[in-house]
């Protein structure tokens, strides 16, 4: 499932969500309080707004986003994959479903967990 990070508020029933959610293709909002260690939260797409009161849709994912890969290791453990730069090896990664995200290179990380280099492409 592709989703994009959206480095922004969104409001739902009133409240306003502190910056950083994701738009998932399947039609929800994911985020993540922010605490150490705490479990997402996931909403449906259409209940949720933009600060201006302007509804989110999926297609805002591509629009305002980065998009968000999704790679599973040898040990089975799935990892959310951000490309930060087009240019370089640079990424960053978190294991899927937390917020202990962390800054590596493409190659060293792929060699480090047995991926494939060519996961991403």
């Amino acid at each position: 499932m592709k989703k994009w990070y959206i480095d922004q508020v969104f409001v739902k029933d009133g409240e306003t969500y502190d910056r950083g959610y994701y738009i998932c293709e399947n039609g929800t909002i994911e985020w993540f309080p922010p605490i150490y260690g705490a479990e997402s939260e996931i909403f449906p797409i259409a209940e949720c707004c933009h600060e201006d009161g302007l509804p989110i849709s999926v297609s805002d994912g591509e629009l305002l986003g980065e998009e968000i890969h999704t790679i599973t290791d040898t040990d089975g453990v799935e990892w959310e994959v951000k490309i930060l730069s087009e240019d370089g090896p640079e990424i960053e990664v978190r294991p899927k479903g937390t917020t202990e995200c962390q800054y590596s290179n493409w190659g060293v990380f792929c060699r480090h967990h047995g991926i494939d280099m060519d996961a991403l492409a």
